[in-house]
């Protein structure tokens, strides 16, 4: 929907991204369905040696997008349904896809 170049992948990672530099992303694509308890939702990074974590939540058909560096290393990532809005995702794919 952004105009980029997408290619799902068979590998460490679910996607590759073309920049508009030409610079190709790896890209792991995770979602989650079902909150936790306290009513969040958890994503594992599981072995992916991707760059840019997707993070889908179903429930509200909305997308959080990280960097690995981000991320910094934890396997698992939490976040509240409140972090989840059209305009949190607008920045994210402007943010890290689109410069």
């Amino acid at each position: 929907m952004s105009g980029l170049e997408v290619a799902h992948v068979n590998g460490s990672c679910d996607l590759h991204v073309t920049l508009p530099s030409k610079r190709v992303l790896r890209v792991e694509v995770k979602s989650s369905i079902v909150p936790t308890l306290s009513g969040s939702f958890k994503f594992n990074r599981g072995g992916s040696n991707a760059e840019i974590f997707v993070f889908v939540c179903m429930p509200l058909r909305l997308m959080r997008i990280f960097s690995d560096y981000q991320l910094k290393g934890f396997q698992t990532t939490t976040l509240r349904p409140d972090e989840f809005t059209e305009q949190a995702e607008a920045d994210d794919i402007a943010g890290l896809f689109l410069h």
